[in-house]
Parts: C-alpha cells; sequence; structure tokens
C-alpha cells in the first residue's frame, strides 16, 4: 500500500483537473462566422528586475520588482458583406503595479476598417 503526502495529493488533484478541463478549454463558444465578439482578460506577473538595472543601482523610492496586474476588456465586429469587409475593434487595458504605483496606466485602443472592393480585382483599404 502506497502512501500519499498532502503535497503529493494537491498535485495529482491539480493535474487530474488540468487533464479534464482540456476538452472545455480547447471548445469556443464563438465562431469565426460570428460577427461581433466580447473579449476580456487578466493577468498577473512577477518582475524581478522591473526597471532592467544592475544589481545595486540606485532607484530612489521606486521598487525593483513588483506585481504587475493586468486587466483588458473590448469588443470587436468583423462581417463580410458581399465583396465589402466591415472591422471595428475597441479594447481597453488597465496596468496596476502592487508596489510602483506611479506606472499605473490604462490604454484605450480602436481600430477601425474598411476593406473595399468594387470587383475582385479592384480592392482597397481604408483605415
Amino acid at each position: 500500500m502506497t502512501c500519499f503526502s498532502a503535497r503529493n495529493s494537491r498535485r495529482l488533484i491539480t493535474a487530474t483537473l488540468a487533464l479534464l478541463s482540456i476538452p472545455y478549454s480547447l471548445t469556443s463558444f464563438a465562431d469565426e462566422d460570428d460577427a461581433f465578439n466580447i473579449l476580456a482578460g487578466a493577468g498577473v506577473r512577477y518582475e524581478d528586475n522591473l526597471f532592467r538595472v544592475d544589481d545595486g543601482a540606485a532607484l530612489g523610492n521606486a521598487s525593483k520588482h513588483d506585481w504587475v496586474y493586468t486587466t483588458n476588456a473590448g469588443i470587436k465586429f468583423d462581417k463580410v458583406y458581399s465583396l465589402q469587409h466591415v472591422q471595428l475593434e475597441a479594447t481597453v487595458t488597465d496596468n496596476k503595479y502592487q508596489e510602483n504605483d506611479f506606472l499605473d496606466w490604462t490604454g484605450f485602443n480602436y481600430r477601425a476598417a474598411w476593406l473595399w472592393s468594387i470587383t475582385p480585382r479592384l480592392t482597397g483599404t481604408l483605415v
């Protein structure tokens, strides 16, 4: 009889859940024929040398290492009408730093394009 420690049990449970979630992560609820989509995401990362400076460099009140929390949300519209193709996209990205809050920023990105066509050989793009 094999005895598992609590640490090994957690690893086994985590690996099992990860393997069971693969089929669900590969399926999507939107397909390429959907004209309108909602985008959302979040991330956390640790930067051990945020300013890319040598060890011992003076940084004033800034911390050399920090946690960065990123969130984003947006919308996307992509539709083909006969020979015309319309694309619209708008996203908001928010970055927050745990210790170096003077680096916090929010970015707004947007893009619009009309890929026009009079004939299959006479085309252009208006962005």
